[in-house]
């Protein structure tokens, strides 16, 4: 209806109209489950056409305020099933106004652009000539969280390019749970009767999924950070730097580079403004990465280019010795980041608050994250938020960081979280969140002053055998 009332009202008669087709895999669940729910919202309203077990026509039609005036608005709904047809053959001679996929995890890879592509294509010889096409959704749908293997994981919770706009339901454990007043006619404790009766069979994932409303673990992988939820650990409105306070920037080296940038806004608590990630398939060098960080510092965080006003943190694997440098001149990494943000800012590298961070202990690391996460969920005022604009890395929090399931062995995963996408901003996170728990770090902060023998190693060439890949116990 909201699409409906979003169309440009028709040249010949001033009515705004919207063709919808509602689309499922096949007509036995769409009979079953989504007819009825329309049934019941629209009532005795509107008039419905079609066999009882195939496809279905609603039409409605209704006044509506727009713009201050009384508009006529009709809406058709075709629902429609694409069975064993490939979405390309089913959306092919389609001219809808825009496309609603229910449920639609269970559409293929690739079905939402093909559907784009058809929608807006409903009475264009009624749409104003002079005007600009309707502002709306071509496609929109639902669907319950999907699990670690979905592609609608992938493409909702790992591309943030394709402009694509979610909205999450809040968890059923939450304050803000939705529909409560509903079902407790059915049970008083819903959702807790229903989580216990899940883990009586030893069904986490069920848990996650349909009530906490996070990505559930498969054979194949499960969460870093189960602990995360994003309607305590999100900031709801945009967080901003405070200007007294020093910035501290969390990087992580490589060709697929990350840095997080935030602050420690008190004891124990961290706030994460900024992420600075490359897109898919981009791979920069050190000093490339190092000026696109100062462009962002310029841009946003100028006031913070000064004596004392940045702290970075670098993860180990930063020292590594270029393996084409010559033995008199051990470039590495880091070096070359620091020369990129330096020529890029204009700042003097005496200025800047530099280290390799204190551990690539992988446990320490993530256990540095959890407890700034855990903190938050015991106290409101303490612990970590995110800015909602670090959309890889609040994705990454969602289940893009995972353990990946051992092959042949259901039930286990490795103890190292896989190297993807999100692996590389939430590596710099850990760097950052180090800094914020110090504790974590274990014996290597014990030291008067830990990075003294840090900032030396960071220039020893290091051997052939160093595994990037593979986290080890590092001291210094």
């Amino acid at each position: 209806m909201r699409v409906t009332a979003q169309q440009h009202p028709s040249t010949k008669d001033g009515v705004r109209r919207a063709i919808i087709p509602a689309v499922r895999p096949n007509y036995r669940r769409m009979h079953d489950t989504l007819i009825p729910s329309v049934q019941t919202f629209f009532g005795k309203d509107g008039s419905w056409d079609g066999p009882k077990n195939g496809p279905q026509t609603f039409f409605i039609a209704w006044d509506e305020v727009i713009n201050g005036q009384v508009e006529r608005c009709e809406l058709t709904i075709l629902f429609r099933a694409f069975g064993d047809e490939s979405i390309e053959s089913f959306v092919r001679g389609f001219q809808p106004t825009a496309w609603w996929v229910n449920e639609f995890d269970e559409l293929p890879k690739g079905a939402i652009s093909k559907m784009a592509s058809r929608a807006g294509r409903a009475y264009l010889d009624e749409r104003p000539k002079d005007l600009p096409p309707a502002d709306y959704c071509p496609v929109f749908g639902d669907c319950n969280m999907p699990d670690l293997d979905s592609w609608v994981h992938e493409v909702l919770l790992g591309q943030p390019e394709l402009g694509i706009e979610m909205w999450l339901q809040p968890s059923g454990f939450s304050p803000d749970a939705e529909n409560l007043e509903n079902l407790r006619l059915i049970d008083a404790n819903y959702y807790e009767s229903m989580a216990a009766r899940f883990r009586s069979e030893g069904d986490e994932a069920s848990v996650q999924r349909f009530i906490a409303n996070k990505p559930g673990y498969t054979p194949t992988g499960k969460p870093v950070y189960p602990g995360f939820a994003s309607e305590i650990h999100v900031a709801r409105d945009t967080l901003k730097p405070d200007p007294l306070r020093q910035l501290v920037i969390g990087v992580d080296q490589g060709g697929q580079a990350a840095a997080i940038i935030g602050q420690r806004t008190k004891h124990r608590t961290a706030a994460i403004l900024r992420e600075v990630v490359l897109e898919r398939g981009a791979f920069y060098g050190g000093e490339e990465f190092g000026r696109l960080l100062g462009r962002v510092m310029l841009d946003e965080f100028r006031h913070f280019l000064r004596s004392g006003g940045l702290k970075l943190r670098l993860d180990p694997a930063a020292k590594q010795r270029h393996s084409a440098t010559k033995e008199d001149d051990p470039r590495t990494w880091a070096l070359d980041f620091i020369d990129g943000l330096v020529a890029e800012t204009g700042l003097d590298e005496n200025q800047l608050d530099w280290d390799i961070a204190p551990t690539n202990a992988i446990k320490k690391r993530i256990g540095a994250v959890k407890k700034l996460l855990a903190y938050r969920a015991e106290n409101a005022n303490e612990g970590m938020q995110v800015h909602p604009d670090c959309k890889v890395t609040l994705r990454g929090f969602a289940g893009g960081y995972r353990y990946a399931g051992k092959q042949g062995k259901p039930g286990e995963y490795n103890s190292i979280p896989d190297k993807n996408y999100f692996s590389n901003p939430h590596d710099a996170l850990q760097c950052l969140a180090l800094e914020i728990v110090p504790e974590l770090a274990g014996e290597e902060m014990n030291s008067t002053d830990p990075h003294a023998a840090m900032r030396a190693a960071a220039l020893e060439p290091q051997g052939p055998s160093w595994d990037d890949d593979k986290p080890t116990e590092i001291l210094f």
